[in-house]
């Protein structure tokens, strides 16, 4: 039990500098970038290559290899993507706030995508 709580909050800690990075990269992009598109795709790219990098050598320390479990990481964040994209517009139709629509829907969908990973894409493997 005290290793899962420990595993959740370096889940925790990892997702928050993740957020960080998405948002200070895309913030300073706006410097070099007018395009949205481009800088979205900057910041979301660099994040999602280091949120790779922890959550699987520091969070869950897989000893997976890279092949098989990348492609399995990239595809839960494509997922991810479009399920929080159908929902976003639900939610609109219904009358809320996108950036609230979006809030609600990440803050749903942060467990699923703990327990996906540490289940599917980072099994622990015996040592």
């Amino acid at each position: 039990m005290k290793s899962s709580i420990l595993l959740f909050l370096k889940y925790v800690i990892v997702s928050l500098l993740i957020a960080g990075i998405d948002y200070s990269i895309f913030w300073f992009s706006q410097l070099l970038f007018s395009n949205l598109l481009l800088r979205l795709l900057l910041s979301r790219s660099i994040s999602i290559v280091v949120q790779y990098l922890l959550v699987n050598f520091k969070v869950f320390e897989c000893k997976l290899p890279t092949s098989r479990t990348l492609p399995l990481f990239v595809g839960l964040v494509l997922l991810n993507g479009l399920v929080l994209d159908i929902l976003i517009k639900w939610l609109g139709y219904l009358g809320i706030a996108q950036i609230n629509a979006k809030v609600i829907c990440e803050l749903g969908l942060y467990l699923p995508n703990y327990w996906i990973l540490g289940r599917w894409v980072f099994k622990k493997t015996k040592r």
